[in-house]
């Protein structure tokens, strides 16, 4: 097991360097291997970053890790009558745990790319400077790079089309400000960065090899079906 952490960034450090090495290896099964490491080695030079104004604190936050609303029971007067699911509940950082939940996130928009947030993220923003919580109504206002950090990350990743992940790259760049390139550009450039990578580079031949492989068998195909027009013409 991993762990224990002494901090959220350290945490997400040595995740990040698991889910890389799971990638490479095949544990994560990912439609496009290559490119899903690239986007998970980002992460790792830009995990920094997301916790750079994170204050240290004596305090600790516990984050349900599924906080899409079914796992919330009410009765018939709404009231809260329990929270279930919390077996992979972890610590957080305040910024992650008082971001809206996915629960009022503008779902098809955010898989598109965009960071807008929706009117019911806003109306939680406004609840916390309601009550004199700024610092929480920032957490909501500020938190889609959080979100786009996290989301579709590790397993999580392995679901994805091609269109899919194109945007969910894109809205990432954008919550962290990076230049809005497209993907082939940014990939031919990342590509370069890493080229001493050996987890990266074992994919690069991997894929060299599964393209011959289809290629080969595409041919052998090809040769078999004129073998066959052979026979029939004579």
């Amino acid at each position: 097991p991993l762990g224990p952490f002494s901090s959220s960034l350290e945490g997400c450090q040595v995740i990040l360097k698991s889910y890389l090495a799971m990638i490479a290896s095949s544990e994560i099964d990912c439609c496009y291997p290559v490119d899903t490491y690239l986007v998970h080695r980002l992460r790792q030079d830009i995990v920094g970053v997301l916790f750079q104004d994170v204050p240290s604190e004596d305090q600790f936050f516990l984050k349900h890790p599924d906080d899409k609303g079914d796992h919330i029971l009410v009765n018939d007067s709404f009231d809260i009558v329990g929270v279930i699911d919390w077996e992979w509940t972890q610590t957080v950082s305040r910024a992650e745990a008082f971001c809206s939940p996915c629960m009022l996130w503008p779902v098809a928009e955010f898989y598109n790319g965009s960071n807008a947030l929706a009117a019911d993220e806003l109306r939680l923003a406004a609840i916390y400077y309601e009550k004199g919580r700024e610092d929480l109504a920032v957490c909501v206002i500020e938190g889609r790079k959080a979100q786009r950090f996290l989301f579709a990350l590790g397993p999580e990743s392995s679901f994805l089309d091609m269109q899919t992940h194109l945007n969910l790259f894109a809205g990432l760049q954008r919550a962290f400000n990076f230049e809005d390139e497209e993907w082939e550009t940014w990939k031919s450039k990342a590509l370069k960065k890493w080229k001493g990578d050996d987890l990266l580079l074992g994919l690069l031949e991997l894929e060299k090899n599964e393209r011959k492989e289809r290629w080969g068998s595409k041919e052998r195909g090809e040769r078999s079906l004129n073998k066959t027009d052979c026979v029939d013409s004579i």
